[in-house]
């Protein structure tokens, strides 16, 4: 009965062994290719597109267009994220504007101590 099961095991983990390696293999495969096109895509670009193309795409007046152009529901969660953002950033400010008070008052303490 060991030996079945030793040889069962061995013959499934070498089973899984071929099947992750060429399954992996294939993975690796197409994320090169992926990779790839995308940097020929990238370097096509470069040579085709001018900086003032990009400047023009990004000005402030074409970036608002556009931004006014989206569904109104796009723009409102667009504006519930640009919120949220905020807020996050300013509670995370607060609380190391906090922490560097808190380490300096400690410092002072500490100062005062020896």
């Amino acid at each position: 009965m060991m030996q079945v099961c030793s040889l069962f095991g061995s013959f499934c983990s070498s089973a899984m062994t071929r099947w992750t390696s060429s399954a992996l293999s294939r993975i690796l495969r197409h994320a090169r290719a992926g990779a790839r096109a995308a940097a020929g895509q990238l370097a096509s670009d470069l040579r085709n597109v001018t900086c003032l193309q990009v400047a023009r795409e990004f000005a402030p007046n074409k970036l608002w267009q556009d931004f006014r152009r989206l569904s109104l529901h796009t723009q409102a969660r667009c504006a519930l994220l640009a919120y949220f953002c905020a807020g996050t950033a300013g509670l995370y400010g607060y609380l190391r504007y906090s922490q560097v008070k808190r380490q300096r008052e400690w410092a002072e303490v500490v100062r005062t101590w020896q």
